[in-house]
Parts: structure tokens; sequence; C-alpha cells
């Protein structure tokens, strides 16, 4: 397969921002027994922390259009396929045990959302603005 490193790398990617807010999630509920202060942190720093790393390889590989979209298409069917089996654990109560904290509104598992919204779309959104910055700063030099 032609473009097999870029899939894996979307592939790796969209595990890594999964497998951090995981731990983030186990920490906070079954270790620290508090609400949202990990998540809450993971959500404002995850995005930009892939963005450093997406960077990073970005200049030092310079992969062409196709690959880019390979990655892009990779990490994006993989983050969405993760994201609806750990929603649908999460619904089942089968994959981290979350603790109800008000006995009024349920609203464990909401994180999840917004993980879902913050690592998925304001990481594409912010690699957007990088590669527009890029042309308009490069195209000048030229």
């Amino acid at each position: 397969m032609k473009y097999k490193r870029q899939m894996i790398f979307g592939l790796l990617a969209s595990l890594f921002a999964w497998a951090v807010f995981a731990a983030a999630d186990f920490t906070e509920e079954i270790i620290l027994h508090r609400g949202l202060s990990l998540t809450a942190l993971y959500l404002k720093v995850m995005p930009f922390v892939m963005l450093v790393c997406y960077i990073r390889h970005y200049l030092k590989e310079k992969p062409a259009g196709k690959k880019l979209a390979v990655w892009y298409g990779s990490y994006t069917v993989t983050y969405l396929v993760l994201w609806y089996v750990i929603f649908y654990l999460k619904d089942m109560d089968l994959f981290i045990p979350q603790r109800h904290q008000s006995g009024h509104i349920d609203l464990n598992g909401v994180e999840y959302t917004f993980a879902g919204f913050s690592t998925l779309f304001l990481f594409l959104g912010l690699c957007l603005l990088f590669h527009l910055f890029y042309f308009l700063t490069h195209r000048k030099r030229k």
C-alpha cells in the first residue's frame, strides 16, 4: 500500500488522543475521586499538544497533499470509530465506571462528548490555521 505509513501515523495519533483522555478520566474518577479537573485540563491543552507534534512532524517530513489527505482521513475515521465505541461502552457502564456526582441531573460521560469535539474538530481547525499561516508566510518569501 502506497500510503501505509501515513495511515498508521493517523491511526496512532487518534489512539494517542483517546488513550491520554482515558488515562486522565480514569485517574480522576478512580484515584482522585474528583470531577472534571483533569479532563478540563485535557480539553484545553490536548489539541495544542497534538498541534505541536503535528507541526514538528510536518516540518520534518514535508508531506505532499495526498499524504496529508490520507493522514487526516485515517485520523478522522479512526477517531470517530473510537469515539463511537468508547461512548457506547461508557453508556453501558463498561468503560470507566463513572461516579454520579449529582442526584438531579446525571452528567456523567458528558466529558466524552467534549473531548471528542476538542481533540477532533479543534485540532483539525488549528491544523488548517497552521497550513494557512505556513502557506502565506512561505508564499511571501518566494
